[in-house]
């Protein structure tokens, strides 16, 4: 019966144990380095999950991306770059991607490098060092080849397999084929150091394991500020359908096309409001509304006191479009005063006002400001007239860019203050009177209105050849009657006949 019982307790004791081993192994606890069964080492070879997003947020959790990659013109400016291309050399080998990327974080110390290694020689896993000679390593013309040779050496040591690539790897050939298949038997063959393995297992590959892959930076830019992942997620359905298990993806689909669709990507910051808060870049960019986003990133929030998630109340109006400031012609609550159609059409939309202006306004010649009248800016310059002619919007751009600063007066008038008299250098002022023109020849004014250029060529084209009239000081049948020698001429010289003194009334 004693015997029975000691047998009854040891079955019970190893049951036990059993079960706690198994309890411990189905949640995941991690057991002693020492104690790791076989079993529970991790494979170098096979497919890998981990993507770009989570190599990042892994990343930036530990250290910032050198500029030296950039600087350098490498292949590798941003970390997106870095981490595409060990997802790429890795997949090309069947060589797990926390493996690789992880051994390297180690090797250099999260890119910082600093030991024997030079980090001008893309080599990021030790490749060529040996203890003894520290100045002795490997060199490599990139970042991705020098990648690839790590990727390359890893599977020389996990797989007999051949590779796929042509090989860089420099030392391929030194290693005994399939002697490490697992992370944890590394140690004393890549590195001297028996725990090498399950140091990259333990202290690097269970933290990358932590991550998610919803980064917030997107070619090396960083986008915290505008963008969180699972407000725009939540947000948009077509969005949740496609990238819901990409984050990479995800945020390029913000950068690449929501920034400029106007979409709000987090609730402390709305594109919308951010442009409404702000004149000044309504003026710089109008309805173009990715710019203001992009403004936010660059320059807004690292200025005092711009925010994009709460109106400020500003009442200023825009002015400027297309770059041109239009503050001498034009002005926001002038137009929408005496133009009710454009404020119905329009609202309190400033930006919305200032292109109806430009690009209507002006050509119908419709006034903007209370200081600059278009009529009385035509009808009192002469040379502007012969200029722009009829082109409307050429006054309004002429007092913007020139004229104020030249002191024109702008005010309204209902007349030409010089009608047009000359033509090819020569003054008919002499035969010649705009006003009295149009008052003896009715038709000419009922078909040219107020065009003192339309009249003047009329009179040159059409009425000197019908013997019209055009001043009070001079009659062509008059003046014929009274020179025979100029009827026998067949014809006349004005202004000689001017300064022979002849007389034509």
């Amino acid at each position: 019966m004693k015997i029975g019982k000691r047998i009854s307790k040891k079955i019970i004791s190893v049951a036990i144990i059993v079960f706690v081993l198994c309890t411990a192994l189905a949640a995941g606890i991690v057991m002693p380095m020492n104690k790791v069964a076989a079993e529970d080492k991790y494979p170098i070879m096979g497919p890998s999950n981990v993507t770009i997003g989570q190599l990042m947020n892994y990343y930036n959790n530990n250290a910032r991306y050198p500029s030296f990659y950039r600087d350098a013109g490498s292949d590798a400016p941003t970390l997106d770059d870095f981490c595409r291309i060990y997802i790429e050399e890795c997949a090309a080998e069947n060589v797990r991607v926390e493996v690789a990327f992880c051994q390297a974080m180690n090797e250099t110390g999260f890119l910082r490098f600093g030991g024997a290694v030079d980090i001008a020689a893309y080599n990021f896993a030790g490749i060529g060092a040996v203890d003894s000679n520290p100045g002795q390593f490997n060199w490599f013309p990139d970042v991705r080849t020098g990648v690839r040779a790590q990727v390359q050496h890893l599977k020389a040591y996990a797989s007999r397999d051949p590779l796929n690539n042509w090989c860089v790897d420099p030392r391929f050939n030194y290693v005994s084929r399939g002697c490490a298949p697992y992370v944890e038997d590394l140690g004393g063959r890549w590195a001297s150091g028996a725990d090498y393995g399950y140091k990259i297992r333990h202290q690097y590959m269970d933290k990358l394991g932590t991550f998610n892959g919803f980064t917030t930076m997107y070619n090396g830019v960083e986008y915290n500020m505008v963008y969180d992942p699972n407000f725009y997620l939540e947000h948009y359905d077509d969005v949740r359908n496609a990238f819901a298990n990409d984050g990479y993806a995800l945020i390029a689909h913000y950068v690449n096309n929501g920034i400029d669709e106007g979409r709000q990507a987090m609730e402390y910051f709305n594109p919308y409001v951010y442009k409404n808060n702000y004149v000044d870049l309504r003026n710089a960019y109008g309805y173009t509304i990715g710019n203001y986003t992009r403004h936010f990133v660059f320059y807004g929030c690292k200025e005092d006191n711009r925010q994009g998630w709460v109106p400020n109340g500003s009442t200023d109006k825009v002015t400027a479009l297309y770059g041109i400031d239009f503050t001498n012609v034009y002005d926001y609550n002038y137009y929408t005063q005496h133009y009710p159609d454009v404020k119905a059409a329009y609202g309190d939309d400033d930006i919305g006002m200032l292109y109806h202006f430009v690009n209507y306004g002006m050509y119908e010649g419709r006034q903007g400001k209370g200081e600059f009248n278009f009529e009385g800016y035509r009808n009192r310059y002469l040379d502007l007239r012969r200029a722009f002619g009829n082109d409307l919007r050429n006054y309004y751009f002429h007092y913007q860019f020139s004229g104020k600063s030249e002191g024109r007066d702008a005010s309204y008038i209902d007349h030409y203050v010089e009608p047009e008299h000359y033509f090819l250098d020569t003054d008919f002022a002499p035969v010649y009177d705009y006003y009295y023109y149009l008052e003896h020849n009715p038709d000419v004014a009922a078909a040219l209105g107020n065009d003192d250029m339309a009249v003047f060529r009329h009179f040159l084209q059409n009425g000197m050849n019908e013997g019209r009239r055009a001043s009070a000081n001079f009659d062509l049948w008059t003046y014929v009657s009274n020179y025979e020698d100029l009827r026998n001429a067949f014809g006349w010289n004005l202004r000689d006949g001017m300064n022979e003194g002849r007389i034509a009334v």
